[in-house]
């Protein structure tokens, strides 16, 4: 009897990454009347009998006839006529509404390629800058208050919207629990009252910016008077 023949093993098919999606910016919902004239009037000449976008949500001889009478009104409005200007700003909605159903049609169409996207006449989303971490704080001194009082003294820090000051009871060099409070600014110094003379304590000091917290500062010690 003949040996039977193996069946050769199947390779699992990769499953495509889809591309990320592009965004349009929606900037023309804030355009001026005659930025948007203009922006309309370039998103027209852009996807006319362009091959990417052969399915546009809208008509663009609609869409070009609407910017046209949208011209007339804004000439017409600028004798500041109240009917003029409502009639005005009616029709710059109608053509943002329509601006908008094409935006997310070249959002998909553009199937994540900038360079097709770009032909569209549309403007990308910039990608935010990632926020900058802030510096580290430092402790640059502490000064006796009255009794069971220390000040803190620290420089701000360039972009922070607030401060944390770290406290512990120093034993054998060697600190304790910390306890943080919120402080909202560097000057004046923080003064930390309710303290035992003859006991040293630490401190450390960080800032808060759009980055979230910096490390804490060095550990400055003193002894309360």
């Amino acid at each position: 009897m003949a040996d039977a023949t193996p069946t050769p093993a199947t390779t699992p098919t990769a499953t495509p990454t889809a591309a990320k999606r592009i965004r349009v910016s929606h900037v023309f919902t804030k355009d001026t009347p005659n930025v948007l004239y203009n922006r309309v009037d370039g998103i027209c000449k852009a996807l006319d009998g362009n091959s990417s976008y052969t399915r546009v949500p809208v008509s663009l001889a609609d869409l070009r006839t609407n910017n046209a009478t949208y011209a007339d009104l804004i000439t017409a409005a600028q004798d500041g006529s109240r009917k003029a200007i409502a009639a005005r700003n009616k029709m710059g909605h109608i053509i943002i509404g329509q601006v908008r159903q094409i935006a997310s049609y070249v959002e998909i169409a553009s199937n994540g390629d900038m360079a097709t996207f770009l032909t569209s006449g549309f403007d990308p989303v910039q990608p935010r800058t990632p926020a900058k971490p802030l510096a580290r704080p430092t402790i640059d001194k502490i000064t006796h208050g009255k009794t069971g009082e220390l000040a803190i003294k620290f420089p701000a820090v360039d972009g922070a919207s607030h401060y944390e000051v770290n406290r512990t009871i120093m034993t054998n060099s060697q600190p304790g629990t910390w306890t943080a409070v919120t402080v909202g600014k560097s000057r004046p110094a923080f003064l930390v009252t309710g303290l035992t003379p003859g006991t040293i304590y630490g401190f450390q000091v960080r800032a808060y910016g759009t980055a979230g917290f910096t490390d804490w500062s060095d550990t400055a010690t003193c002894m309360c008077t």
